[in-house]
């Protein structure tokens, strides 16, 4: 995949609007950008919500994500597996902190050290805390969350991962279910938002 991370989109990061937060690490950045998206740099703990073995490998594991067959998610099974399937988590009071409006679905472009992967809202997570990404995506990124049998979930990213959501998208294009289809569909919305 090509790098679609450019000096346009920093520039845009440096004159984005910062919003306080008060969530944990301390460290993170929030910020609306004025082509209405949202930029965060944070760390990335690992989530393995809709895995059918979710709470084998993680001791915080459900079977459950948010986003379900009943609100818009038409994958293999009821549930987004984070197996299979590259997405990202946001707190469960992100829109009333950020004053926008994130769409279970929306799609987003997250980066790790020059790696970049498209990835989709997939679960609501802890009030307080920000980063967290599936195990697809955490792998997607180049990193290894899991122990040497890959039985359990042990760690996640360091702080430095930096998120380009783009709320509302599925509204407009849908919810892809294939990392595939997310990869494809993700570069159009980022065309559609920073130009090519």
């Amino acid at each position: 995949m090509s790098q679609l991370w450019s000096d346009k989109v920093n520039e845009l990061i440096n004159s984005g609007s910062v919003i306080t937060h008060r969530y944990k690490p301390n460290q993170s950045i929030i910020k609306t950008l004025n082509n209405s998206t949202i930029y965060i740099k944070s760390d990335m703990d690992t989530d393995a919500d809709g895995s059918p073995r979710a709470t084998q490998i993680d001791p915080d594991g459900q079977a459950a994500t948010s986003l379900r067959k009943s609100n818009g998610w038409k994958g293999e099974s009821n549930f987004v597996n984070a197996e299979n399937i590259p997405y990202y988590v946001l707190p469960l009071n992100f829109t009333s902190v950020s004053n926008v409006v994130c769409k279970l679905g929306d799609l987003g472009l997250i980066r790790f050290n020059e790696i970049e992967v498209f990835a989709i809202f997939a679960d609501e997570g802890p009030r307080r805390l920000i980063g967290e990404g599936s195990i697809k995506l955490v792998e997607s990124l180049g990193e290894n969350p899991w122990n040497r049998n890959k039985t359990k979930i042990i760690s996640g990213i360091e702080f430095g991962v930096e998120y380009l959501i783009f709320p509302r998208s599925s509204e407009t294009v849908g919810i892809p279910t294939t990392f595939a289809e997310i990869q494809t569909i993700g570069q159009d919305v980022f065309q559609q938002v920073f130009g090519k």
